[in-house]
């Protein structure tokens, strides 16, 4: 379950088997249907909330896969980090690279959990070293370039969350900001928190 994302239809039948032994039990001597006393919601509560602590399959597998892939992206693991990269997307990030290319079941499981590990996720800018055309660094990251201003006049074109700051400072750029994107993308740049902070930035 921390390597491959089941289907839906195969997790049903897991949590059906488990489903029947608490419900029936053993049945080898009796074939009448038993009584469900307590609800399924109800057993799947934690034991201190009166339940039995079974917890939900799909909920684990997935929370499982997505640890795996902040650990990727984090670089829990540098090696590990450093071969994944190279072989699925040398040229791009986690965030935004291609999921049709042949790959193996573990990395595909890692792509379908992206989005939902990218909105339990913050970038923390302090050197304000991500890409902020490639990294969830702000709530509309995904579709910045819906928001630029064309035709493009910001010359050069910002890279990172640093290149939108006043020289030598972590606050933002107002002028360059509203001349680059539109309000929308603006307004919620400029309520993005920045920490005064000389190291790389950090995903939370």
């Amino acid at each position: 379950m921390s390597t491959i994302l089941f289907s839906k239809t195969f997790i049903k039948d897991l949590t059906t088997i488990i489903k029947r032994f608490w419900w029936s039990g053993i049945q080898e001597e009796s074939s009448t249907k038993p009584i469900h006393f307590r609800s399924w919601e109800n057993i799947c509560q934690t034991n201190t909330n009166g339940g039995l602590g079974i917890r939900n399959l799909h909920l684990v597998n997935k929370s499982l896969i997505m640890n795996a892939a902040y650990n990727i992206v984090t670089n829990k693991n540098p090696l590990l980090s450093a071969v994944i990269k190279a072989k699925y997307y040398p040229n791009s990030s986690y965030w935004t690279t291609s999921n049709s290319a042949t790959k193996s079941a573990f990395w595909s499981s890692v792509l379908q959990i992206r989005k939902d590990l990218s909105s339990n996720v913050h970038l923390q800018l302090h050197e304000g070293n991500s890409s902020i055309w490639s990294s969830p660094w702000f709530p509309l990251w995904d579709s910045i370039h819906d928001h630029l201003k064309l035709p493009v006049t910001t010359n050069p074109i910002p890279a990172q969350a640093k290149d939108l700051w006043y020289p030598n400072t972590n606050d933002w750029n107002i002028d360059l900001l509203n001349s680059t994107f539109h309000a929308p993308a603006v307004h919620h740049i400029i309520a993005t928190p920045t920490v005064p902070s000389t190291s790389p930035d950090i995903l939370r």
